[in-house]
């Protein structure tokens, strides 16, 4: 009778393995249905002529290389939007801007379009190329060093333009819903606020009427809970399809198997479960987002961690997704920090001193303050002498030199004293402005070095 325990072990293995797999339906039909849905979610096709996203190719196409042999000969166009004034001096960056003059024009007139689809082929599930992200970023990287030499010039008329263009290639790269292109676009939304906040610390606009420029082209309402509701519902439609193929056999869906699940017989086994658990996990994340917003990080990985049953690729695909809501966080949190900066440097230019609190501002400069998206705390400023370890700041600005902080409270919430020594959880998130010359205002903080 020994033979009965294996013949029934056996047994059990095929009754789980087909209750598995009918969890999900016949993959064929999922497939079909899964891949109008995603094909669904394309950008409207554009013409030719009035397609945004082919003039940008060309745009990128003409750019031109920093060649010199200065010491900049490895230029880094990261550096150009973080560099101090002395920088946009040097004749071989000024040399670099005017020979991308015809490129930087060519990017301006691709902008004023109002259409764009990239033409992304979506039925290669997770083996989409999306090259145009590379495009768009580095064409960011190149309007934000224009717009640095203009303002350093005095053009804050025009580098608000260039600016202005760098937030519209946040929007060409949220064409396609994929999570990744709207981290490209908040990493563009992102170089914006950087030129923003740089021409604040090194070349401050000396009127309100240029000041107003950079006030009239931030962008305030970033839609970060509809943004990200969309590249999650993306998602979803993306690892179905890419189960799917993998259970036909009709596709490569660039997947990565755990060893547990690495043959066709083991993911046949539990494609049912699989594919259950994705759509389960993606679903309730989204209500979620729905309810209450953006959630919190570890959020989603709680969800993967109640699952029932077998889910090793689900795991392996969605939990790399955690804590991309914060990129979109930070964003919004950057946009409504930027606000209040700019509000108190209209302040320093009408009362020629610095406010002693940010409720100063309210109602002359800011209808209300604007609070940190983070535990809906308020934002704070201060003014440092000696920088108050300024020194070890990320991008070294005014090291040993007073500076204003206007600042939030970073992720967690917690007062560091306008401390940025990392962009981890905990620092806070910091704009310097110059203090004025003025008696500063009893009631404003001041460390000493």
């Amino acid at each position: 009778m020994l033979w009965v325990l294996p013949l029934f072990a056996l047994l059990t293995l095929i009754v789980i393995a087909l209750m598995l797999r009918s969890r999900a339906g016949d993959p064929a039909d999922n497939l079909q249905k899964s891949m109008t849905a995603l094909i669904a979610m394309k950008p409207p096709p554009v013409a030719d002529g009035a397609n945004a996203a082919i003039k940008l190719r060309q745009a990128f196409s003409a750019r031109k290389p920093f060649t010199t042999p200065l010491q900049l000969t490895d230029m880094d166009t990261d550096r150009s939007v973080h560099a101090p004034s002395s920088y946009f001096e040097d004749p071989a960056v000024i040399a670099y801007f005017q020979a991308n003059a015809p490129a930087l024009q060519q990017l301006q007139a691709a902008l004023a379009l109002p259409h764009c689809n990239w033409d992304c082929d979506y039925t290669k599930a997770y083996g989409t190329l999306l090259p145009h992200l590379q495009y768009l970023r580095s064409s960011a990287r190149l309007l934000a060093g224009g717009a640095r030499l203009k303002a350093h010039g005095g053009d804050h008329a025009g580098a608000a333009q260039d600016i202005a263009a760098i937030y519209r290639l946040a929007d060409m790269s949220d064409r396609d819903a994929y999570v990744i292109c709207g981290l490209v676009a908040v990493a563009c939304e992102q170089i914006a606020d950087s030129v923003i906040e740089t021409v604040l610390a090194y070349d401050p606009p000396a009127t309100l009427d240029d000041l107003a420029q950079y006030r009239k082209v931030l962008r305030l309402d970033r839609k970060i809970v509809q943004r990200f509701k969309r590249g999650m519902e993306l998602e979803r439609q993306v690892t179905l399809v890419a189960y799917d193929l993998i259970a036909t056999k009709t596709g490569t869906p660039h997947l990565t198997f755990p060893d547990a699940i690495n043959t066709d017989a083991g993911f046949a086994l539990l494609y049912g479960s699989e594919r259950h658990a994705a759509e389960k996990v993606y679903t309730d994340y989204i209500t979620l987002i729905e309810k209450s917003g953006i959630p919190t990080a570890g959020t989603l990985q709680g969800l993967l961690d109640d699952l029932d049953g077998p889910s090793f690729l689900t795991r392996q695909v969605i939990s790399a997704l955690d804590r991309s809501g914060l990129t979109f966080q930070r964003s919004q949190e950057s946009a409504n920090l930027l606000e209040c900066a700019l509000a108190v440097q209209a302040f320093k230019l009408t009362h020629k001193r610095d406010p002693a609190e940010l409720q100063e501002l309210v109602p002359e400069f800011l209808p209300a303050l604007p609070k940190a998206v983070f535990k809906n705390a308020q934002f704070s400023i201060r003014l440092d002498k000696g920088e108050n370890c300024e020194s070890k700041n990320p991008r070294g600005w005014f090291s040993d030199k007073p500076v204003l902080k206007v600042y939030s409270f970073g992720d967690d919430g917690v007062d560091n004293q306008g401390l940025e020594l990392e962009r981890s959880l905990g620092p806070d998130r910091v704009i310097r402005l110059v203090p004025s010359p003025a008696e500063k205002p009893e009631a404003l903080r001041e460390t000493e070095p």
